[in-house]
């Protein structure tokens, strides 16, 4: 049961995270990655499975609210998310330090996967002017999603984790 609870819990927030995305909110000028930062931050607290799984829901979830076009959402979330639960337990441990390390690595692959878009939508653009105009500043608002978004999974992986009502202990 408490594990049906903190599953529920994190698809409200991921279901709220994408619709809130899709609003008119930005940060650095640009709109944040909210999304991304809530299923990297699952997938590092409650490890590769779930985040896995929340990253492919994360990244459709955004693709179907607010994206036009091509979009490779659903293939960058699924994969920073399962990197972020695999690589602490083989890199790092898993504390807050750690955590940041891998906030600026997934979000490093997060603006690789921009280049790429603005790469395949075929855009005569300034390289270093996406840089400075998108790139940098998606960086940042991304370390800040995931960092905000670490506390508020760990919260709530660490109040419904626990033993459930046979006595087992939940993974």
């Amino acid at each position: 049961m408490t594990h049906a609870l903190y599953i529920t819990f994190f698809s409200i927030l991921t279901l709220f995270c994408a619709i809130l995305q899709c609003s008119d909110i930005r940060m650095f000028g640009i709109i944040p990655d909210i999304t991304f930062g809530l299923v990297c931050a699952i997938g590092f607290v409650a490890k590769e499975r779930y985040g896995g799984i929340f990253g492919l829901c994360g990244g459709v979830l955004v693709m179907a609210l607010g994206t036009s076009g091509i979009s490779l959402a659903p293939v960058m979330f699924t994969l920073c998310a399962y990197l972020s639960g695999v690589l602490p337990g083989i890199i790092l441990r898993r504390n807050f330090l750690s955590y940041l390390v891998f906030s600026v690595m997934m979000g490093a692959i997060h603006i690789f996967f921009t280049l790429i878009y603005y790469v395949m939508m075929s855009q005569s653009f300034e390289f270093w002017a996406v840089v400075g105009k998108q790139m940098i500043p998606e960086l940042f608002s991304c370390i800040i999603c995931m960092v905000t978004a670490y506390f508020a999974v760990l919260g709530i992986y660490t109040l419904f984790k626990g033993k459930d009502k046979r006595g087992g202990k939940i993974r």
